[in-house]
């Protein structure tokens, strides 16, 4: 397996959208399909029932983990999504696969402060989506706050 750094990653994925013309959507749509198959084949296979959290954030990222989390219903799993910050700001990607989750028949819970954090430790695994390859600097703000209650969850 290789594995490829952040810039690696943006460079093919402009590659990808710019000379092979392959949309933004495409792309997102076959990367959380292979994603959740991964985990239904290896991971969630081995788990009785697990309860999965899609945490998105508003970027392409948080289109993935949409695009994760409707093929992981699919196949049968019990799935929450989260959406930290406000849904007025979604990039497009993001909101097609937002509403693809909506239509899919789940509501989408927002965390805008602190008071909308879930409780974390009832999910057997947490899928965090909220920044990707284009992200830079510190955490701060309320997404500092969810993943630092997602990683610590008290049981």
């Amino acid at each position: 397996m290789k594995l490829v750094n952040a810039e690696q990653m943006r460079a093919i994925d402009s590659h990808a959208i710019n000379v092979e013309k392959i949309p933004s959507l495409e792309l997102m749509e076959n990367a959380g399909r292979g994603i959740s198959e991964y985990l239904s084949e290896n991971l969630l296979a081995q788990m009785d029932n697990p309860s999965i959290a899609v945490v998105c954030g508003r970027g392409n990222n948080g289109g993935d983990g949409f695009v994760i989390g409707r093929y992981l219903l699919e196949a049968g799993h019990k799935v929450d999504f989260f959406l930290v910050g406000e849904n007025d700001k979604l990039s497009d990607d993001c909101r097609v696969n937002c509403q693809r989750a909506v239509t899919a028949g789940r509501t989408i819970t927002p965390i805008a402060n602190e008071s909308d954090l879930p409780d974390f430790a009832r999910y057997e695994l947490i899928i965090d989506a909220i920044f990707g390859t284009g992200f830079s600097g510190a955490v701060h703000g309320i997404a500092a706050t969810v993943i630092d209650k997602s990683t610590r969850p008290s049981r």
